[in-house]
């Protein structure tokens, strides 16, 4: 045991080092010749695509003289489009899963080793020749089976600065600054602004023109997130083309991957498919119902109570042990009744998707803000998102939109992102919420809670939430909820409740690995011979489905069988 933690601190210690040194200037061609030398040490450590890249892809290829298991798909070439450390890695791998199901897969990269974020912004030249060079080899390495293409000299279109690349352009803005809020006329914004329009225009010059002179020979694009910096922009280039495309992301759990077919991944279309579908696919019918609706008060109870091995992360305090009466106290409105009010991580609710009755969660939370104060007769108590006090989560607070925007009253009720009151606490307590996209919105809706929502979010399409057909429609709304208009939920909560089955259990996938040290602890060809491989196997063959392959596979990926299969438990 001693041994093993003296291990884990040298690969720790080591793993740092190198990757200080190598975080901006990458390996030239003697450094890639001593990390070769050194193959038997490195391969101790984690993979890293800023200097080992090539040591690990030589022992990950070794996947494809495995025999596959069959059934196989219809054979398709899929384009994955790729840059940025650690996302190159992830990419590498499921083009080489791609390949081993029998797909031929044509991995295009930008030559990007930073963060897309985090300075300084423009990568070291190094990171082309060092990229070009390893990847370059993939196409021998593999028969020809996945080919790696860098596209930053291809040819580029010309770029109309339209609605879609504004929203783009200032989402990502969003993404870099942390916050909603910014002055055009400072410095560092200009800086930052002009950077990501150049960005932009070379990101969707670049995708235009090649998925336009390849579309006839690409049966499907594959691209992480679809929404943001580079890869929002070949989403965009794909779906204007014509071109199947499908993206995927990192959502709420752990090893698991939400898949959406046809969009970026935020739209979550595949959802409307299996609401849509859900009497069909037999969610409406009991035992199943039952069972279903279970599963996801299990699931909100360990969100609540930080248990379980499901969420990716866990932000509530474990103050839910205190009584009504104690919670209450707390936040000083006794027996009152009031209205719960859960805003999103500022910078992270700038989607331009959702952006339709409000430019900005700020300008929603300030109108609704104003909006109850004036109308409501009770408490109104707004809960900050718990991880706004986390660090890398942004320098906006929600203490300071409502001190910015003169909001004072004895009836406005903050509770800071870091303090100890349970969200989960308040919800059956309060009369009727309101929310902007955050997933409280289900969450509150189960309680049998009127919820209404400031943006065009997924649930509310699902009918779980008070439907809202424009900004003036929000307002009347929020008026009627405001001054007593009563609303019959029953049926809402039940409907949340399967909303947030589907929405977790359907909607993500199980993926083998989140980060590089979990690929290094079990290599891809350890990977294809564990005995529950079938489930990832099924989300590998789902994301080269196109969206009306997917369509008319519904009732063989979601029926009872399935999903306990695919989750490895009974019901």
């Amino acid at each position: 045991m001693r041994e093993n933690r003296f291990r884990r601190l040298i690969q720790t210690l080591s793993l740092r080092w190198l990757e200080s040194v190598f975080s901006q200037n990458h390996p030239g061609k003697f450094g890639r010749y001593v990390v070769r030398s050194l193959r038997p040490i490195v391969k101790i450590l984690q993979p890293n695509d800023q200097w080992n890249l090539e040591v690990f892809l030589l022992e990950w290829v070794k996947l494809l003289k495995i025999a596959p298991i069959y059934p196989l798909p219809k054979s398709k070439t899929v384009f994955i489009f790729s840059c940025y450390r650690g996302q190159i890695t992830q990419d590498i791998v499921m083009a080489l899963l791609l390949a081993w199901r029998g797909h031929t897969v044509k991995l295009g990269y930008f030559p990007k080793l930073q963060s897309p974020i985090k300075e300084p912004l423009e990568d070291h030249p190094s990171a082309a020749e060092y990229l070009d060079a390893i990847l370059g080899k993939m196409s021998g390495l593999t028969n020809s089976r996945v080919e790696c293409v860098n596209l930053s000299s291809y040819p580029l279109d010309s770029v109309p600065e339209d609605a879609y690349f504004s929203g783009q352009l200032r989402a990502d803005i969003i993404m870099k600054l942390r916050r909603e809020k910014f002055s055009e006329n400072d410095q560092e914004v200009s800086r930052v602004r002009e950077h990501y329009s150049r960005l932009g225009k070379f990101a969707r010059g670049i995708a235009t023109s090649f998925l336009r002179d390849h579309s006839e020979k690409i049966d499907l694009c594959l691209i992480a997130n679809g929404a943001s910096f580079e890869n929002g922009y070949f989403c965009q280039a794909a779906k204007e083309l014509g071109i199947p495309v499908n993206t995927h992301e990192k959502f709420a759990f752990g090893r698991a991957r939400v898949i959406t077919h046809g969009d970026a991944f935020f739209q979550f279309s595949d959802l409307d498919k299996i609401w849509k579908n859900r009497r069909k696919l037999g969610f409406l019918d009991e035992p199943f119902k039952t069972l279903l609706l279970n599963k996801s008060w299990e699931l909100l109870n360990e969100r609540r109570s930080n248990r379980g091995d499901s969420w990716g992360w866990k932000y509530q305090k474990l103050s839910h042990q205190l009584t009504e009466t104690q919670l209450r106290s707390i936040l000083g409105i006794e027996a009152s009744q009031f209205v719960l009010v859960c805003p999103n991580v500022p910078f992270d609710a700038g989607y331009d998707g959702w952006l339709e009755m409000f430019s900005s969660m700020r300008d929603w939370l300030v109108e609704t803000l104003e909006k109850l104060l004036s109308s409501y007769s009770g408490y109104v108590v707004v809960r900050a998102h718990p991880a706004e006090t986390r660090p890398g989560f942004g320098s906006e607070r929600i203490s300071k939109i409502i001190e910015e925007a003169g909001l004072d009253s004895e009836r406005l009720v903050l509770i800071e992102g870091g303090s100890i009151v349970n969200t989960y606490d308040l919800m059956p307590l309060c009369e009727f919420a309101v929310v902007f996209a955050s997933t409280t919105g289900v969450e509150v809706a189960m309680h049998g809670k009127p919820v209404i929502a400031g943006a065009s979010v997924y649930y509310a399409r699902c009918g779980i939430t008070v439907p809202v057909k424009d900004r003036n429609d929000y307002f009347k709304k929020l008026r009627e909820l405001a001054t007593g208009l009563k609303i019959n939920t029953a049926d809402n909560a039940e409907d949340a409740a399967l909303l947030y089955f589907i929405f977790h259990y359907l909607l993500q996938w199980p993926f083998p690995y989140d980060k590089p040290s979990q690929i290094s602890a079990m290599p891809l060809a350890d990977l294809v011979q564990i005995d529950d491989l079938s489930r990832y196997i099924e989300t590998i063959d789902v994301l080269a489905m196109a969206s009306d392959d997917f369509d008319e596979s519904l009732s063989i990926l979601f029926n009872k069988n399935s999903i306990e299969s695919r989750w490895s438990w009974k019901f």
